[in-house]
């Protein structure tokens, strides 16, 4: 009989005696219940909360930024609409918003490049 050494604890040990028919039942079996659909797998990857987490981070700053760029596109559509009409209420309050869209922007911009100084 041969024996096996195991390389972490260095200890020897004798293989398990192989019954042949033991096998083939073993397999029949797992290949029935494939058959059947009966036949589960279970699949653990490491670290998926981290890289679920970081592609949350990405799809959330993707949607934040296109909306952003169409609001300041739709803004800045805007202006020259409501200026037409003369500079009263509706033209500052355009004028505000694309100011705040613009603002909102570099804001996302100094967020995404303070996130890649950190290695996040």
């Amino acid at each position: 009989m041969s024996t096996l050494s195991c390389k972490s604890t260095g200890r020897e040990s004798n293989p398990p005696e192989w019954k042949w028919n033991v096998a083939w039942e073993r397999a029949t079996r797992i290949l029935d219940q494939a058959e059947r659909g009966e036949l589960g797998l279970t699949l653990s990857l490491k670290e998926t909360d981290r890289i679920v987490g970081k592609l949350d981070r990405i799809a959330n700053r993707l949607v934040v930024s296109i909306l952003l760029a169409a609001l300041i596109v739709g803004m800045a559509l805007l202006i020259p609409l409501v200026a037409e009409g003369g500079r009263g209420f509706v033209f500052w309050l355009v004028v505000a918003g694309f100011a705040a869209a613009s603002f909102m922007g570099l804001g996302l911009l100094y967020s995404i490049w303070q996130a890649e100084r950190r290695g996040r």
